[in-house]
């Protein structure tokens, strides 16, 4: 499966990346739902979708390496 995190969000369209830092842009329509900075989003069943999930790991992971690098 794609992830996608959406990194911004411009005029009606979610700009994301993929794992390699790829960037692609998204018409919101395409997207269930309401995304925000940060979210990961997959395709399925002709819509892209949040992973509420997903993104939570994907925060605290990020939280644990901000933690190891700057301390609390």
């Amino acid at each position: 499966m794609e992830w996608l995190s959406v990194d911004r969000i411009e005029n009606g369209i979610a700009v994301c990346e993929d794992e390699h830092r790829n960037q692609k842009e998204i018409t919101l329509e395409k997207i269930e739902g309401t995304p925000r900075e940060g979210d990961m989003i997959f395709w399925d069943n002709g819509k892209y979708h949040i992973s509420e999930e997903e993104t939570a790991k994907r925060r605290e992971k990020i939280l644990r390496l901000q933690k190891s690098l700057f301390g609390d």
